[in-house]
């Protein structure tokens, strides 16, 4: 398990405004695109959540899907009314990029909760924290795992489209900032099969987590370049032939070939 690829970088972030001014113009449909408010009050729980996570001490609980009192931060982060069946609007990237980072921060908050070490999981006392927070907070964990498999999709799929629609005069910068955001989201699905191929993982939680990257694979495969594709690819294999499970293996392997198709 690795606490890789649950911040976007820096470089992600400005490739995803790079690309969003870039294109900002273009006059996409607007019809069942991502609900833009529902998304921004998604964020604003989201940064509750995290909060209460963080705040959390012997006093103050940590938030679990288990206490009805805290469905509501769940609900309003995790926001699943928010997807379209369309490609979100260009304006709409750098806030599916805010999310997504929101998701990752809160997954990081899981994993370090009642410690007081920082994230450098060279640290043996790191690493052994954070494996048993993992355990613990399994269905938490789940929520924002997926989460942001799907926020991932649509920035995917939405960069494409615009991309492909738009009529852009500086390739070379559009082509940068398309390279920098399948570094991030290639990051991102490489730490979830991490996680997912860790036999130690409640099986059925690895298979859920791979379903939902199988399920938004082709959406990941319209971004993605044959060589950043193959290597993910390649990993999902990997983790199939080793995997004890036939069906998170069957995942693995269905995961692998949409992105390849």
């Amino acid at each position: 398990m690795s606490l890789r690829g649950l911040r976007l970088n820096r470089i992600g972030i400005a490739a995803v405004i790079l690309l969003a001014q870039a294109i900002a113009c273009l006059a996409l449909p607007s019809a069942a695109q991502i609900d833009s408010d529902r998304a921004r009050a998604a964020l604003g729980a989201g940064e509750q959540l995290l909060e209460a996570i963080r705040s959390a001490d012997g006093n103050l609980s940590v938030p679990r899907l288990s206490e009805p009192g805290s469905l509501p931060l769940f609900d309003g982060a995790f926001d699943p009314a928010l997807w379209g069946s369309a490609p979100p609007d260009p304006a709409d990237l750098l806030l599916l990029n805010r999310l997504q980072e929101k998701a990752g921060a809160i997954i990081s908050a899981y994993l370090l909760q009642n410690t007081s070490l920082d994230d450098d999981l060279s640290q043996v006392p790191t690493r052994q924290a954070a494996g048993r927070n993992f355990v613990r907070f399994l269905p938490e964990l789940a929520l924002a795992y997926d989460f942001r498999v799907l926020t991932g999709a649509m920035i995917a799929e939405g960069s494409v489209a615009a991309v492909r629609s738009a009529q852009v005069t500086d390739q070379a910068e559009i082509d940068n900032a398309l390279a920098a955001i399948i570094t991030d989201q290639a990051e991102m699905l490489r730490a979830i099969i991490a996680c997912s191929s860790d036999g130690r993982i409640d099986p059925a939680w690895r298979r859920d987590r791979v379903r939902v990257m199988r399920r938004t694979a082709t959406r990941f495969a319209t971004l993605f370049d044959k060589k950043s594709a193959q290597i993910l690819a390649d990993r999902a294999l990997a983790a199939a032939i080793s995997e004890a499970d036939p069906q998170v293996a069957e995942e693995f392997k269905a995961f692998a070939l949409a992105l390849l198709r």
